[in-house]
C-alpha cells in the first residue's frame, strides 16, 4: 500500500473547510465509546478532558521531557488567526488529543482496554457515519482478482463489503474537511488529528489510534475477517530525519483469514 518513494512529486490536495457538526458527531462518537468500553461516564471523562490541557503545551513539555527542545512546526497552531478553517482544525485535533488522553485514564488493562475501546469507537462511526454501505461503495484500482483463485483463506464478498464501509466513511471525513484525499491502495494525506496521535504514541498513551484504523477493524470484524494490522506516519516530501513532518497515514493489512 502507498509508494513512499515518489518523495516531492507527492502533492495532497487542499482539505475542504472543516464542517462543525462532522467533527462533533466525531467526538461524540469517540465520548461514547470510551463511556461504554472503559465504564466511565461521558460527563466524568469531559472533566478529565478539561484538566488534560492544550494539545501545544503538551507537545512542548513532551519535546523537552525528551530533551528536544524543538516542535514539529506542522503539528503547531496556525500564525494566522485571520486563517479561521486552520483554527478550526487545530482545534478539532486539541480536542481530540485531549479526550483520549483523558480516557487514557480509565484504560486500566492495556493492550486490552485499548482494543475494547478501538472496537467500540470503530462500530459507533460506522453507525453514524456509513449505515447503508456495501460492496459497491468500493472501487479498487487494482484489476479484480482471477476467479478460478481459490485460494484465500477469507470470504471476497465480505471483504469487499468491509471495504466499502471503510470507503463512505473515509469520502465522508473528506468531504468534512477531517482529511485529505485518501484511496485504499496509498496512504491517506491529511488526517488532521494525526499531530494528537503522533503525540499519544510519543506520551506511551494506551488509546493512541485513529478513527480510520478504529472503524477500519471494526468493519473487518463485522465482515468475520482476522488480520495484522501496522499502521505508520509518513512524510512523503523527504527522508531525512532531521525534516520529519508527517502528513499521512499509512495502514498495512496482512495475514486476511476468516475468522
Amino acid at each position: 500500500m502507498g509508494n513512499p518513494i515518489l518523495g516531492a512529486l507527492c502533492k495532497p490536495q487542499p482539505l475542504q473547510p472543516l464542517v462543525p457538526a462532522l467533527a462533533a458527531t466525531v467526538l461524540a462518537c469517540t465520548e461514547r465509546a470510551a463511556s461504554s468500553s472503559l465504564r466511565v461516564s461521558e460527563e466524568t471523562l469531559r472533566k478529565e478532558a478539561l484538566a488534560v490541557g492544550d494539545f501545544s503545551r503538551a507537545r512542548r513539555r513532551s519535546a523537552f521531557n525528551l530533551g528536544d527542545a524543538s516542535v514539529t512546526p506542522s503539528f503547531e497552531p496556525p500564525l494566522s488567526k485571520d486563517d479561521q478553517d486552520a483554527q478550526a482544525r487545530f482545534g478539532f485535533n486539541d480536542q481530540a488529543y485531549s479526550t483520549l488522553k483523558a480516557a487514557s485514564k480509565f484504560a486500566t488493562n492495556g493492550q486490552a482496554s485499548n482494543a475494547a475501546f478501538e472496537a467500540a469507537w470503530g462500530k459507533e462511526l460506522l453507525e453514524a457515519l456509513a449505515v447503508g454501505s456495501s460492496r459497491r461503495d468500493f472501487k479498487s484500482p487494482f484489476p479484480p482478482p482471477d476467479p478460478s483463485d481459490d485460494g484465500r483463506a477469507y470470504d471476497e464478498d465480505k471483504l469487499l463489503d468491509a471495504l466499502g464501509a471503510l470507503s463512505v466513511f473515509l469520502r465522508t471525513l473528506e468531504a468534512g474537511g477531517l482529511c485529505g484525499r485518501w484511496e485504499i491502495s496509498v496512504p491517506a494525506d491529511d488526517d488532521i488529528t494525526l499531530p494528537a496521535q503522533f503525540l499519544l504514541r510519543e506520551q506511551g498513551s494506551v488509546l493512541n489510534g485513529s478513527a480510520v484504523l478504529a472503524v477500519l477493524r471494526a468493519a473487518l470484524d463485522k465482515a468475520g475477517i482476522g488480520c495484522h494490522m501496522d499502521s505508520y506516519f509518513l512524510d512523503p516530501s523527504t527522508t531525512k530525519q532531521s525534516d520529519y513532518q508527517p502528513t499521512q497515514l499509512l495502514v498495512s493489512l496482512s495475514g486476511l483469514r476468516q475468522k
